[in-house]
């Protein structure tokens, strides 16, 4: 027991409870670096994804526009559709009980 008779066993004990925590930290560094690739993957695909939803909503923008377009074209059919039937009722062509 020329290991236990030495006054070296603390320093034996100090290097194996070192080799222990060295394993153990490098194990959580692996773990670590392996959960922010896949993070990294994910950003990735999640990026890509709002990317094609703004590809996808750009043109939302321009309903306004287009809903300003539709009313001044229903105001002017209006008005024309009610020109129209002045017109046919002066002319006669149709009687007002009629419309």
């Amino acid at each position: 027991m020329l290991l236990a008779d030495s006054g070296y066993v603390g320093w034996y004990v100090g290097f194996a409870i070192a080799a222990a925590v060295i394993v153990i930290v490098v194990a959580l560094v692996a773990l670590i670096l392996k959960f922010a690739h896949q993070i990294s993957e994910q950003a990735e695909q999640i990026a890509l994804g709002l990317e094609d939803c703004r590809a996808n909503t750009v043109i939302l923008g321009q309903i306004p526009a287009l809903n300003q377009t539709v009313l001044t074209i229903n105001r002017r059919a209006g008005a024309a559709r009610e020109a129209a039937t002045a017109k046919v009722l002066q002319l006669g062509l149709v009687k007002e009980s009629d419309l």
